[in-house]
């Protein structure tokens, strides 16, 4: 009877990870943005000196800030594109970030409309009223998000 009972469990258990939902898929890698010729990009390394990734950053004629992050470490893929576009005070107008990480879908963005904010991340979203010296920080994305912060500092 014991050894029905551990054979029930031991089932249950094994059958819980086909009950869990997988996690979301965002955009894949190939549908993002493509940096230009001119864009900035630096590789990501190892101390052996392979390269596992890189990270470019471009602007576009009408001021839009964009950056690409790829990495490839032992199989944990991570695909994501920033796009930031500011308003004429250099105060963040709106964020969005498309793409994959081995957590599942990267989607996260932010806006601002008629002195409301606005965003969405892989963990929360909220709106509420826009004032001075608040700025919005990502939750995932690149490290694009915090150069605008550190610049307004």
């Amino acid at each position: 009877m014991k050894r029905h009972i551990f054979a029930a469990a031991v089932c249950a258990l094994l059958a819980l990870p086909s009950f869990a939902d997988a996690p979301a898929t965002g955009v894949p890698g190939e549908q993002l943005a493509k940096p230009p010729a001119d864009a900035k990009v630096w590789s990501i390394t190892d101390l052996a000196g392979t390269r596992h990734g890189q990270v470019a950053l471009w602007t576009t004629p009408d001021g839009t800030h964009w950056s690409r992050f790829s990495l490839n470490l032992r199989g944990f893929i991570s695909e994501i594109e920033e796009q930031n576009r500011f308003a004429p005070d250099g105060t963040l107008q709106s964020m969005l970030v498309r793409g994959t990480t081995p957590g599942g879908d990267a989607a996260e963005s932010y806006s601002v409309k008629d002195g409301v904010y606005t965003y969405a991340s892989p963990v929360d979203q909220a709106t509420g009223k826009v004032r001075p010296n608040l700025y919005y920080v990502a939750f995932g994305g690149t490290f694009d998000s915090f150069l605008f912060i550190l610049d307004a500092l």
